[in-house]
């Protein structure tokens, strides 16, 4: 159930800011930005480089691709690092690893494709996981669950602009200066937004729950398991539209027209997510999660009627209005069933589900694209976001998918 705010547009914007009024809200998520600003300009700096020295098209498809891997696999790894050891020096060491991996693919990369796959591997792998780090402590600092769920709705806002805004980072940088110093400011950044993340002292101060020690740490809840399921579907939504905005635009003849698609998606996701954090949600977020999942499900599948260009905007803002809330709610539901000390871990699986999800999407997406055409690839988006919604109704639905007690720490 929700209830909105009885002041309107003023009511929603006091949540806002009621929230980031709280100790240490503002630098948190501002610092946290700040530093994973790297998350949305990597991928796209990293091909540009390579393309700019004349790397093959496999090549270059080799070193974006282990990035992604090494980007999925790093994050849960350092996660569970956090939850054992603390934000502190996991996250700055990541960092620094990180860059140098950057610094290393721009100083050797572009004459030695062996060093720009080292680097590519070190840059993915210790890339901090920053993202899942700021949600494992708003339960810490914030004062009520109500005020936890807002800020998982600005950090979901905040992402769409990271993804937007990423990308035009890079292209902005590799125009004005070079694709070897648009690495190294990505380096830089990512060394200079941990720095100032982990100098906050409620981040300095964090310590993960006592934990039972087994090799499955956050994996062995069977509900978590079927919820990160559910997010990889999501992100096969979002891995489809990536590659069909494109044969889009092409079909369509208007170059560039995929960045205007994918910002309307974004917008729209933008705009649900805030709308849903205005909102005082209760009961069982699982249950609210399979509504809203089915709601991104009904606002996916009328990509297929293929509008005009202008039609087509419009829809795609639909389709992301229904993204941010999911997100959103997963987060909270995350936080909720993750098993004993293992919060952060869990955060960063969502990440590289996500992630694994997307890339599976687009490699599906691009096999269907010359049997099927546009409209087969925006059904297998649809096929996508119902899967989740299947996958999510059944954790709900299965008693014994529900959380055990956590074993007692040794």
């Amino acid at each position: 159930m929700a209830e909105v705010d009885a002041d309107g547009e003023w009511g929603t914007m006091r949540k806002y800011l009621h929230c980031l009024a709280q100790p240490h809200a503002l630098s948190l998520l501002s610092s946290n930005f700040f530093g994973r600003l790297p998350n949305g300009m990597s991928a796209l700096a990293i091909v540009l480089f390579l393309r700019a020295h004349d790397v093959p098209y496999a090549e270059v498809g080799t070193a974006a691709a282990l990035y992604g891997l090494c980007s999925a696999v790093g994050g849960p790894v350092l996660g569970r690092i956090v939850d054992q050891r603390g934000q502190l020096v996991t996250l700055l060491s990541g960092a620094i690893g990180s860059g140098l991996g950057f610094v290393l693919l721009a100083v050797l990369g572009a004459d030695s494709l062996p060093m720009a796959l080292i680097g590519v591997a070190l840059a993915g792998f210790l890339m901090p996981p920053l993202e899942p780090a700021l949600r494992s402590m708003w339960s810490s600092v914030l004062p009520d669950e109500s005020t936890v769920e807002v800020a998982y709705a600005l950090d979901t806002a905040l992402q769409n602009i990271l993804f937007v805004a990423g990308p035009l980072m890079v292209v902005g940088l590799a125009a004005l200066t070079s694709t070897t110093a648009a690495l190294l400011v990505i380096g830089t950044l990512g060394i200079a937004g941990a720095a100032t993340f982990v100098s906050i002292r409620p981040v300095r101060a964090w310590r993960g729950e006592p934990r039972a020690r087994d090799w499955a740490g956050a994996l062995r809840s069977r509900l978590l398991l079927m919820v990160l399921l559910g997010m990889m579907c999501i992100g096969g939504v979002v891995g489809v539209l990536n590659v069909a905005t494109v044969a889009y635009a092409e079909q369509a003849g208007l170059p560039g027209f995929s960045g205007v698609l994918l910002g309307a998606f974004s917008f729209g996701s933008l705009i649900g997510g805030l709308g849903y954090g205005a909102r005082n949600w209760s009961g069982d977020p699982l249950r609210r999660m399979v509504f809203l999942v089915l709601g991104l499900a009904v606002c996916t599948w009328p990509l297929v009627f293929m509008l005009g260009a202008a039609g087509t905007v419009a829809l795609m803002a639909v389709a992301g209005f229904g993204l941010a809330p999911v997100l959103t709610c997963g987060f909270v539901l995350i936080g909720k069933i993750a098993p004993r000390g293992t919060v952060t871990e869990a955060f960063a699986w969502v990440t590289a589900v996500f992630l694994g999800g997307s890339a599976i999407g687009s490699a599906i997406v691009g096999s269907v694209l010359p049997v099927g055409g546009l409209r087969g690839a925006f059904v297998v988006a649809g096929l996508a976001a119902t899967a989740g919604f299947l996958v999510v109704l059944v954790a709900a639905s299965v008693p014994a998918l529900r959380p055990q007690p956590s074993p007692e720490p040794n």
